[in-house]
């Protein structure tokens, strides 16, 4: 995996916040599934998205 700064993450976040993918779907299906739960573990399961899409998408 190449190394990223927080620059690159933060300019990549900065590109998909106005994008339905690949960021906003994946936190929008994560909510969805786990709307029973509560906040925190809502938090949790979004946190855990949003790395996962940072790693598919940031090779």
């Amino acid at each position: 995996m190449t190394l990223r700064t927080a620059q690159d993450v933060i300019d990549a976040l900065h590109r998909w916040i106005d994008q339905d993918e690949p960021l906003v779907e994946a936190i929008g299906d994560t909510l969805a599934r786990y709307s029973r739960t509560d906040s925190q573990e809502q938090a949790r399961r979004v946190v855990a998205t949003v790395i996962t899409v940072l790693e598919e998408h940031l090779d």
